[in-house]
């Protein structure tokens, strides 16, 4: 069960460093539906974080509990998973990387929604310029 839990983790680490890359990525914006395509993007890498903490975090911390809880014992023996602190040191890493995620995301979401700002007033300019201009 420790190497379930082992490569549980590895998993998770890998999908980490993914989505680390993808959320330190700033792509260059040149118009509103560019801006809106990355939030959406985004919103998307939301859903996802949501449902692998509703899977696969569960499920680590779940086989992290039944490795820590599980007991053998007879007259003559008894036996207890030798480094509990290992189980919990994986987790807290996870925990820790998640909470940074978070910060990235958060982080990335006001990158974006300020690129849609700017873009939406440069529409505005870009329409309001040309009716001036249709004017005169």
């Amino acid at each position: 069960m420790n190497k379930q839990h082992v490569a549980a983790t590895e998993k998770l680490q890998a999908w980490i460093r993914e989505k680390e890359i993808y959320l330190n990525t700033r792509k260059k914006i040149h118009s509103v539906s560019e801006a809106r395509t990355q939030l959406s993007l985004l919103e998307s890498y939301k859903e996802e974080k949501q449902t692998v903490t509703e899977s696969s975090v569960v499920n680590l911390k779940a086989l992290g509990a039944k490795i820590l809880s599980q007991k053998y014992e007879t007259m003559y023996s008894s036996y207890v998973f030798e480094n509990p602190d290992e189980i919990k040191s994986r987790e807290a890493a996870i925990d820790e990387k998640w909470i940074q995620l978070d910060e990235l995301s958060a982080e990335k979401q006001r990158v974006l929604d300020d690129h849609l700002a700017r873009e939406e007033f440069a529409e505005k300019l870009r329409r309001w310029n040309t009716k001036s201009y249709r004017s005169i």
